[in-house]
């Protein structure tokens, strides 16, 4: 408690780094997508059923407003 009283500097700098902080939370949570995204592509390789680039190209053409409709048989 005593080191923090003396240190003023510890508070802006927490101000400053706060964005950060809030920045790599919505990061990680998009980490979390991506993981499931190779997880379906490893299963699909695995299995033979499910094509491995459906869930992928639906990933990134949702980010640019498209959507595709996949034709599995």
């Amino acid at each position: 408690m005593a080191i923090r009283r003396l240190n003023t500097t510890i508070q802006p700098m927490n101000d400053k780094l706060s964005a950060l902080v809030s920045a790599d939370l919505s990061s990680s949570i998009y980490c979390l997508f991506l993981g499931g995204i190779v997880a379906t592509g490893a299963l699909s390789s695995a299995t033979f059923y499910i094509p491995a680039t459906i869930g992928i190209v639906n990933d990134v053409m949702s980010r640019t407003s498209h959507t595709i409709t996949p034709c599995v048989p």
